[in-house]
């Protein structure tokens, strides 16, 4: 026991130590603060102030706390859903054109009250609210699929990293990293990216700007991301990641704002929830990969958290829409545009401008294209995914005539009166 060591001992090991000869090399061993001026010193406060900089970029060593202020988190969170519900405020409610895309054959109901409701119980009940939340949301996307928004989803399954216990944090982190992941690499991969979507980004910041920069531009955006992503895997470079992501957020919300862009306003409070929320979800993560709540989480939350990782990959297959794949502002997806002789027009941007968002999926398409087209027009659909080339469904063409019901009489327009 130390108690028990002899005083004599102690003292004779402590002499030893200081009768240890000093060795030539240690004697020439530049010293860091010893080389640097006194005023420097000073600014230092006298301390290897990048060390301290690197102990607190690992972090501490202590037990996984799940999430810093939960309820501010939380708060943060139910804004940002609150905020979201407000700006697509059509999308919730009930409307004729353009037609809803239900799932199922169930009752349309309004569903923005009580939304609205549900959310202000989230804050106060986490765990009853979330419940009630989710299965809301179910019936809203089962009873219109143009509700299935990947910011609206998102914001939902980040809650959860709230309520306190392993299993929510671990479904939080998980949808985080492969949201980070995925966004970026639908960008890295996608040419219409950088020969589409990058050229404009840069002219819409900076309108005099050479071309050659868009696609620099772009793969630093992709790139970011990705590396967001796999910093959030490696406990060394965490805070520094989560700081990143901060900034990355908050910049993106500073360039689609009105101050720059000002475009696409229903993904506003979802980056500036991800800037805020992003620091308070990485900070306390201990242990590498999905960190020390993996065995202390429920075993179906960490197949959940396994399924958010991997689900993305299915897009490439044609089996997951590009919503739950995370192809955000990457062009990688199925697009339709109704034509006539003079015009080609995408047709979400046609349900845009009547204030609904469509996800880019081929079984929405011949739905749409009967609710916004008339007799004359045409719709084409293209798909660059390999297996779209692979199983022939990359290009199509459909007549709006070819896909009106047998039972249905196509009713001209009257004619003007002149008198």
């Amino acid at each position: 026991m130390p108690g028990d060591r002899k005083p004599e001992q102690t003292l004779c090991r402590l002499r030893r130590r200081e009768s240890r000869p000093l060795r030539r090399r240690d004697s020439q061993k530049p010293v860091f603060s010893q080389a640097l001026p006194g005023p420097t010193i000073r600014f230092m406060g006298g301390a290897l102030w990048w060390q301290a900089v690197w102990r607190w970029l690992r972090g501490p060593n202590g037990p996984d706390a799940g999430c810093v202020a939960p309820w501010l988190c939380r708060g943060i969170l139910v804004a940002a859903q609150v905020a979201t519900v407000l700006i697509t405020w059509p999308s919730w409610q009930r409307h004729e054109v353009p037609p809803m895309l239900p799932l199922l054959p169930v009752p349309q109901v309004d569903v923005g009250i009580p939304l609205l409701i549900t959310l202000a119980l989230v804050f106060l009940r986490p765990l009853v609210g979330l419940s009630l939340l989710g299965l809301l949301l179910g019936y809203a996307f089962v009873a219109d699929q143009s509700r299935m928004l990947p910011h609206t989803i998102s914001l939902y399954l980040l809650t959860w990293g709230t309520v306190g216990r392993p299993e929510g944090t671990l479904i939080a982190r998980a949808a985080l990293v492969s949201l980070w992941f995925f966004a970026g690499l639908h960008k890295l991969t996608s040419p219409e990216f950088f020969r589409e979507t990058a050229p404009w980004l840069l002219w819409s910041i900076f309108p005099s700007a050479d071309g050659r920069w868009a696609a620099v531009l772009g793969g630093a955006i992709g790139g970011t991301e990705v590396m967001l992503a796999v910093g959030s895997f490696l406990p060394v470079w965490r805070r520094a990641t989560a700081i990143a992501a901060c900034l990355f957020h908050t910049t993106t919300v500073a360039l689609l704002s009105p101050l720059v862009m000002n475009w696409d306003p229903g993904v506003w409070p979802w980056n500036a929830a991800l800037a805020g929320v992003s620091p308070l979800l990485l900070f306390p993560w201990q242990g590498r990969w999905l960190g020390d709540l993996w065995p202390q989480a429920a075993r179906w939350a960490r197949r959940g958290a396994v399924v958010l990782l991997l689900l993305p990959l299915g897009y490439w297959f044609g089996i997951v829409d590009a919503h739950f794949a995370h192809c955000l502002y990457s062009p990688n997806t199925p697009r339709a545009f109704v034509c006539t002789t003079f015009s080609r027009t995408d047709i979400r941007v046609i349900c845009e401008q009547l204030g609904v968002q469509v996800p880019p999926a081929h079984r929405h398409f011949d739905r749409l294209f009967l609710g916004v087209g008339r007799a004359g027009e045409w719709m084409e659909v293209e798909d660059p995914r390999w297996i779209a080339r692979l199983l022939g469904f990359d290009r199509r063409k459909v007549f709006w005539t070819d896909i009106v019901p047998s039972d249905f009489e196509v009713v001209p327009p009257p004619e003007p009166d002149v008198r």
